[in-house]
């Protein structure tokens, strides 16, 4: 198996999870570290605007609802790996997923 992942957390992160939880900040509806972190991430992109989710799950289905996609559109989405994530949030009633052919072994699509 091809390792797709490994996370890296380091004394920083634990240390923040840590105080999060030690002020109860165990969801979105209170505290400052979401919004900060959302302040933060916007001010790294250079945008105006950065927007904490739950999932990559769901990301993806705010990036395509973002698109402005209309009915019959035909979206190209990368050949799943472990879970078929990126096509799921394609498949509306109106949108057409497509999978491009990859050469096998070497997971670069052709």
């Amino acid at each position: 198996m091809i390792p797709v992942f490994e996370p890296d957390f380091g004394e920083e992160e634990i240390a923040a999870v840590v105080a999060a939880l030690r002020r109860g900040e165990i969801s979105g509806s209170f505290g400052t570290a979401i919004k900060e972190f959302e302040e933060g991430f916007a001010a790294f992109c250079d945008c105006r605007y950065g927007i904490a989710v739950t999932s990559g799950t769901t990301a993806l289905h705010l990036a395509v609802a973002a698109l402005d996609l209309k009915p019959g559109d035909e979206v190209l989405v990368q050949v799943p790996i472990s879970r078929p994530r990126s096509q799921s949030s394609t498949r509306t009633p109106f949108l057409s997923p497509s999978t491009p052919s990859a050469t096998p072994g070497i997971w670069i699509s052709t």
